[in-house]
């Protein structure tokens, strides 16, 4: 599947490449007069950021320190303001990706420390916010699934994430020296591999004698590691770039 997102003036195209999430208030866009939603949302602030889901029914743009969902006509569906958990902190989406297998979009705040998923479909489950005994029941407050956030708190700095495939529910980001794997549905990382200069916007996913396999550039390596158990599997020199 094809990722195609906007940011920073550019567009980027990878292979489902990008991926969780303090809390962002949601605002309804109030209806206008004619009972349609309000189809001019951002009047006076560029977007520095934008996305579009595959089937070009949902554009996600990322205004000042707010994030609008538009639906097909561009016309608003809501508007969320880009703060974290306790409302202590406010910034803006520094990138926006679209996820097709989870029917999402996923949206980095480096800022807040934060990635959003926003899911488009309409039988997401509930999203519990915060500190909850048992998810499974239900304990806790809940806001609904359908076009709404989670999110997983990655704290500062925060890795910038640009690994994302369909066949697998995480994500991989480096931060310094470090890859740092997230996964959505746990909402954490789960990964933490020590791989000065790696590229992981150019890695790829392999599956070997039944075994799912990451492959990562970093200088002038190929780096493979067990996804089951995030271990290192082998090195493989890469050729030389060309002068």
């Amino acid at each position: 599947m094809d990722l195609e997102a906007v940011a920073g003036g550019g567009t980027w195209h990878r292979a489902a490449r990008v991926a969780a999430l303090a809390t962002v208030s949601v605002l309804l866009v109030p209806p206008a007069a004619s009972g349609h939603a309000r189809c001019d949302p951002i009047p006076d602030q560029p977007r520095h950021a934008q996305a579009t889901s595959l089937d070009g029914q949902w554009t996600l743009a990322a205004h000042g320190e707010q994030l609008t969902l538009l639906d097909r006509q561009g016309c608003a569906v809501k508007t969320y303001e880009g703060s974290d958990l306790a409302r202590r902190r406010r910034g803006q989406a520094s990138a926006l990706f679209v996820l097709p297998q989870r029917q999402s979009f996923v949206v980095a705040w480096p800022t807040l420390g934060e990635l959003w998923e926003i899911s488009l479909d309409p039988q997401a489950p509930p999203v519990f916010d915060g500190w909850v005994h048992d998810h499974r029941l239900g304990e806790g407050l809940a806001t609904p699934g359908y076009l709404g956030v989670r999110r997983t708190l990655l704290g500062l700095p925060m890795p910038t994430i640009d690994f994302a495939d369909a066949r697998v529910p995480w994500l991989a980001g480096a931060l310094g020296d470090e890859v740092i794997v997230v996964h959505l549905d746990v909402r954490r990382r789960i990964a933490a591999l020590n791989v000065p200069g790696a590229r992981p916007h150019a890695a790829q996913l392999q599956r070997t004698d039944g075994r799912l396999e990451w492959w990562l550039p970093a200088g002038q390596e190929l780096l493979v590691f067990d996804t089951a158990r995030w271990t290192l599997l082998a090195r493989h020199a890469l050729p030389p770039h060309p002068p």
